[in-house]
């Protein structure tokens, strides 16, 4: 299955509308790919089912994307490009109203949060992830309490996260820098 010189072939897909699962995806990919030692980053299993409508654009490992993804953690917005040719790498604009992010990161000290962000980042799972980012949290849930707005700019490695932001909370104003160890949510 593929096509004759599927590295070199250049997809154009507008009003795209997708559903699929990790499992699914696992199987297609290797064959479209003629790589069948091609690997799906481990990250992506927790989304189960996912949805995708809008637009992509590039090769099958290397794109663009400009649209919503839905999944069992929350829906997604994003204008963004997705590299998966050597270690996955990412960058672009991230928005959600409700995504849960402790699931996705396998933390129980983080909870669902909104954001709006501009990622630029590689690794395929928590312990992996490197990604410096900029923008805004909102209604960030963290060790239980939820804060209403955070800008925040950073970077986030090693399962930290080391950078700033302030916080305008009914309860709090704070502008912060921070270190945050996640690597122990025992802690």
């Amino acid at each position: 299955i593929g096509l004759p010189d599927i590295d070199q072939t250049d997809f154009k897909l507008t009003d795209l509308s997708l559903q699929s699962t990790y499992a699914d995806l696992q199987v297609i990919l290797p064959k479209l790919s003629n790589n069948k030692n091609f690997k799906l980053p481990e990250i992506v299993k927790i989304l189960n089912t996912v949805s995708y409508q809008g637009d992509l654009h590039g090769l099958y490992n290397n794109f663009h994307i400009d649209g919503e993804l839905k999944t069992e953690l929350g829906a997604l917005s994003t204008k963004s490009s997705l590299n998966f040719q050597n270690e996955t790498q990412f960058s672009g604009l991230y928005e959600s109203k409700s995504f849960d992010i402790g699931r996705f990161l396998n933390n129980s000290l983080l909870k669902t949060t909104g954001f709006n962000l501009n990622l630029k980042g590689k690794g395929s799972s928590s312990k992996t992830l490197s990604i410096d980012l900029d923008g805004n949290l909102e209604n960030f849930n963290f060790r239980n309490y939820t804060y209403q707005q955070i800008p925040i700019s950073g970077i986030i490695a090693e399962e930290k996260f080391k950078g700033s932001g302030s916080i305008k909370d009914p309860n709090a104003s704070i502008d912060f820098q921070t270190d945050v160890d996640w690597s122990d949510t025992s802690v």
